[in-house]
């Protein structure tokens, strides 16, 4: 019996590795497809995968079996189902099932040469399987819907000015930013309308190729799926009537009459101001809208809201209404990205490519002028904050969380418990500057073991650090080891960066008054 103690990890020596992930290998040279799986190469004894429409086509009985599941026939319909997956098609229709939600595919499953052809990265990536696509001509990857020179862009279309329908057309910033890096990459794009909710999931099913949106750089959605580097800082802002001279910053506002839309961050800042000064006066509204009207009016002093969104309001309606540049309050932690699919480099290369070239020469300023009446500055000064998520224990079942201040705790047997706990800024900086000792910018994510030597159950670490506007991702599992073994440096750094950040958190009262963990782990 193992029991969840942190200071497990420190008892002996141990190893450090990435957990097993299946992948599927595509290379293509001219019009020949060569693919394996796990890096076995798969033998086709008579149809041959072949690309049609963009897409990869391949039997489906052969990438099936190679990624350990199983195939039924029931003319015209095909079953590839495992433990905990099920695929559903239909010869000669796009429609299919992915785990019970309906998709619509690009190409339809065909029969060729006697073979039911299926979409390979459809079915691969279901079933958890990476595709990494490789030409002959170059060691750089390539993805087959990239063929016809088009990427299907997912958004949430309703989100003026960033995304939303005008004269039956996609517009807004976002929507003018992605045709422009795309054309500078050389591409076209389809953007496709899809709720909020379920985008990152239209990625996961190879339904999109990115999606754009307005959303921030979360740490959360780095778990599932891979961003670009941040194209736009959204922040507070404060809003008053163009011809007040009197309010020029935060401090001018206590004694004011505010207002700020429901359940937003601009709601809380005006809180706060009412707290700093109980004199203070906060009106709730429903909408944004409704609160720059009794501002219009003059029925309040001043607003606190999105910068974006304010911007665009006072462009293109609120015309007698300015902004306060001083107060601007950028949140650098939740800048805006595009997404990809996990592992999907090469056009996460691009995007990123695309987003330098935008800047460079100039097509983002005049992009932000044109949507929000100026280009956005954000302040001198403005530190891009360190922040960090650590997981770890047998599982990963307890974290550290920075982004919000929280910690939580594996009781085994009795589940688990999260607390409001924050490390000192002294105690942040100490493990910022412990991480950049080490680069961990530049880190390893894999050490090769001998499985004959693993001990279980392992310790799982999953960290997502933010450092310098990037975002890295570090996911190791520690497992003891039976004999001698002489472990890489670089886990003997990083483990002393975990040993050094989880004793700043188990040493504080708060967290020693939590629960003890009931019961253990075989």
């Amino acid at each position: 019996m193992v029991m969840l103690v942190a200071i497990v990890m420190l008892l002996t020596p141990v190893l450090l590795c990435n957990a097993a992930q299946q992948t599927v290998e595509v290379t293509l040279r001219g019009t020949d497809v060569s693919i394996g799986a796990n890096g076995k190469l798969i033998n086709f004894p008579d149809q041959k995968p072949y690309i049609t429409e963009g897409r990869a086509l391949i039997p489906v009985r052969f990438i099936s079996e190679a990624l350990g599941a199983q195939v039924q026939w029931n003319d015209p319909q095909i079953n590839i189902q495992t433990s905990d997956k099920l695929i559903i098609l239909t010869v000669g229709s796009k429609a299919a099932t992915a785990n019970n939600s309906p998709i619509s595919l690009d190409v339809p499953v065909e029969i060729s040469g006697g073979r039911v052809m299926v979409p390979l990265g459809f079915v691969s990536q279901v079933l958890g399987a990476e595709v990494r696509w490789r030409q002959t001509n170059s060691l750089q990857p390539v993805e087959d819907k990239f063929v016809n020179k088009t990427w299907r862009v997912a958004s949430e279309t309703t989100y003026a000015p960033f995304e939303f329908v005008q004269k039956a057309q996609y517009v807004g910033y976002d929507m003018d930013l992605i045709r422009a890096i795309s054309e500078l990459e050389g591409y076209d794009v389809n953007i496709i309308p899809v709720g909020f909710d379920a985008l990152i999931s239209t990625l996961q099913i190879d339904q999109a190729d990115c999606v754009i949106s307005a959303m921030s750089i979360n740490p959360y959605r780095l778990q599932v799926v891979d961003a670009s580097e941040p194209y736009f800082t959204d922040g507070l802002v404060v809003t008053v009537q163009k011809d007040n001279m009197t309010i020029t910053g935060m401090e001018e506002l206590k004694g004011k009459i505010l207002g700020a839309e429901v359940g937003t961050l601009g709601l809380e800042a005006c809180n706060k101001v009412k707290t700093k000064d109980p004199a203070t006066t906060v009106y709730v509204f429903d909408s944004i809208g409704e609160a720059f009207l009794d501002l219009e009016n003059g029925s309040i002093d001043a607003v606190i809201s999105d910068w974006a969104i304010t911007r665009y309001y006072c462009m293109t309606k609120g015309t007698t209404l300015k902004t306060v540049e001083a107060t601007f309050q950028p949140r650098i932690n939740e800048a805006y990205g595009i997404y990809v699919r996990q592992g999907n480099s090469s056009l996460l290369e691009m995007i990123n490519d695309g987003l330098k070239k935008a800047k460079a020469d100039g097509t983002m300023d005049q992009l932000q002028r044109k949507w929000f009446g100026e280009s956005q500055v954000v302040p001198k000064g403005t530190k891009k904050d360190f922040n960090f998520i650590l997981k770890y224990g047998i599982w990963g079942k307890n974290e550290i969380d920075t982004f919000n201040g929280t910690s939580t705790k594996d009781l085994i047997a009795a589940g688990s418990t999260t607390i409001d706990l924050e490390l000192t800024t002294t105690e942040l900086s100490a493990i910022e500057k412990q991480m950049r000792e080490i680069n961990i910018l530049n880190y390893p994510q894999k050490f090769e073991p001998d499985p004959s030597r693993y001990v279980t159950p392992n310790i799982t670490y999953y960290l997502i650090i933010n450092m310098d506007g990037k975002t890295k991702r570090i996911q190791w599992d520690d497992y003891n080891c039976y004999g001698e073994w002489i472990e890489p440096v670089e886990a003997t750094q990083l483990r002393n960066v975990f040993k050094n950040v989880i004793m700043a958190i188990e040493q504080k009262e708060i967290y020693k008054k939590l629960p003890q963990a009931v019961g253990g782990y075989d």
